[in-house]
């Protein structure tokens, strides 16, 4: 759905698994109270990717199967550059992964949003879902 969306040029802002509506097998995104005009760009839409990836992870469920269908699914249907810039966002984050290493080795159900950070980094930087998300040429 968040692919759709980007195809159409429209951006949602802070897309988030709360923000998502399932209904009939429709996927509709709701509260988009952080949307901006200037974020319908290719560069406010793979940040939207990158923070769907984030809130996703930073939520503590094992997910890894779900997320790798939804980056397929994405990249099937939105704009092939936004995959590159979300890998190059990432990139240009890859200090926070070093800063926040302390955080990070709290015990379970502590500091989960600081322990999604090298997760995220290494879902665009790695194989981990590379494969899985490859886009195929078809469109559903």
């Amino acid at each position: 759905a968040l692919g759709r969306m980007h195809s159409l040029g429209v951006s949602h802002g802070r897309p988030s698994p709360k923000d998502i509506c399932l209904r009939d097998g429709q996927i509709t995104f709701i509260d988009l109270e952080r949307h901006r005009s200037g974020f319908n760009n290719p560069k406010g839409q793979a940040r939207d990717l990158v923070v769907l990836a984030y809130t996703t992870l930073a939520s503590g469920l094992d997910c890894d199967r779900e997320l790798a269908a939804a980056f397929a699914a994405y990249r099937r249907e939105a704009p092939p550059e936004n995959w590159a810039l979300a890998q190059k966002i990432c990139r240009n984050w890859r200090w926070a992964d070093w800063v926040t290493r302390p955080i990070q080795g709290r015990r379970a159900g502590q500091a989960r949003e600081v322990k999604a950070i090298p997760l995220v980094l290494n879902a665009f930087l790695s194989d981990r879902f590379e494969a899985q998300s490859r886009p195929t040429g078809k469109k559903d």
